[in-house]
């Protein structure tokens, strides 16, 4: 099941994904202004400050775990 955090997420991406377009395709900078304010409001309205929180959160857990450099893989220093 997920969770409500999950859901809202998923909610904010599908909603970018829709919109996103009408910001490329804006007739003017104030309409393509207006198009990714509606964005960003529709998103802070739907839980993503809390969803940025919870993302914050882990990151920095995993930073103390693990650190900031990559150690392995490809991109690896």
């Amino acid at each position: 099941m997920q969770s409500d955090l999950g859901i809202q997420r998923t909610l904010c991406e599908d909603y970018i994904k829709a919109n996103y377009p009408k910001v490329i395709m804006a007739k003017s900078p104030a309409e393509a202004e207006k198009v990714y304010e509606d964005i960003i409001k529709f998103c802070d309205e739907n839980g993503m400050p809390q969803i940025e929180e919870t993302y914050d959160k882990k990151y920095q857990d995993n930073v103390k775990r693990f650190g900031t450099v990559l150690k392995k893989g490809r991109y690896a220093k």
